[in-house]
């Protein structure tokens, strides 16, 4: 295979290039690797928040579908079927109400006629639509503003949109 006059190469193929029986890496291979893999991780970092912010939402949705629950259980208890109590400062609504704001949603607001014969009330979730629940038993997600255009205004109609 070898003439002997000629010398068997150390890692060297005659034409400069690396030979196959050279083992390892050069340390530009490694660094691109690693700089994938950083580029990779970021991109991974960035759609985590997005995620994080559904799931706010998601457990701002689920206190304010219990709100409603125990509001209809508040009104069922009351001798004249008033929603009275319906209001952040009575519990259970307190909690109810504090964890919606400490998952990011806007204060609950809720309007309610004199008579207490209906409610409706809602927040700003995070990811700006708006979450509302009212005593017609309706719950809807929705971009409308609920304080305006007649909805769960104070003296006009206490249905969400």
């Amino acid at each position: 295979m070898f003439n002997k006059k000629q010398k068997k190469s150390r890692g060297l193929a005659p034409s400069g290039v690396r030979s196959t029986k050279s083992r390892g890496f050069t340390l530009i291979e490694l660094l691109v690797v690693i700089a994938i893999i950083g580029l990779l991780a970021g991109i991974v970092l960035v759609s985590l928040g997005g995620a994080q912010d559904s799931a706010r939402d998601a457990r701002i949705v689920a206190a304010m579908s219990n709100f409603r629950t125990q509001a209809e259980i508040e009104a069922s208890q009351s001798p004249v079927g008033s929603y009275a109590d319906v209001l952040c400062t009575v519990a259970p609504f307190t909690t109810l109400c504090t964890e919606v704001t400490a998952q990011g949603g806007t204060a609950v607001t809720i309007t309610k006629p004199t008579t207490n014969s209906d409610y409706c009330a809602w927040t700003q979730l995070n990811a700006a639509d708006y979450y509302c629940v009212d005593s017609t038993l309706r719950a809807v997600r929705t971009a409308t503003l609920p304080s305006g255009a007649g909805f769960c205004v104070v003296a006009t109609t206490y249905v969400c949109p």
